[in-house]
């Protein structure tokens, strides 16, 4: 609720319900903490089974995340800043901030997609503009992270895989 709909409601001024709120709840306005995106429940078990299957793999095998290559695709956007006052809202010393995805349009966006090992960036691609991620162009891309693996990774092609 805003400070004005509290002092409508129970018809008090403004500046002794903001008073309220900051002296006797030690409430404080914040703005919200801007995050890429919301996951949903089902998403976040979906992330927890994955990491608890890793964990057991590397109990296992503690040389797992050696041999483990992975990959990025992010997004990187130019948008027109929000003003920090029109996120703000009133919370009390122990609550958390609220979060808020970012909604606004874009003027530049490119994608790059890189891939890494416990070691560090193999192999990065930008996407060009235009252009459809799609089986041919990632054929492409695995192609060119064959070639960085191999470099990098010699003792993983020794049996010429």
């Amino acid at each position: 609720m805003s400070i004005r709909a509290v002092a409508e409601l129970i018809n008090i001024d403004k500046g002794t319900v903001q008073q309220i709120l900051h002296n006797n709840f030690n409430m404080k306005k914040v703005c919200s903490k801007v995050v890429p995106r919301l996951l949903t429940p089902e998403q976040k078990e979906i992330q927890k089974n994955m990491c608890a299957d890793i964990l057991q793999n590397t109990e296992n095998n503690p040389d797992f995340l050696e041999n483990v290559v992975t990959c990025d695709k992010s997004w990187f956007l130019q948008y027109d800043p929000e003003s920090k006052h029109q996120s703000k809202h009133w919370k009390s010393s122990g609550s958390p901030r609220q979060k808020k995805a970012r909604q606004s349009e874009s003027k530049f966006k490119a994608m790059m997609i890189v891939f890494f090992d416990s070691r560090g960036i193999i192999h990065v691609d930008w996407v060009p503009g235009g252009q459809t991620v799609n089986q041919v162009f990632y054929k492409e891309v695995l192609t060119n992270l064959h070639e960085q693996v191999r470099r990098r990774r010699p003792e993983m092609w020794k049996n010429g895989s």
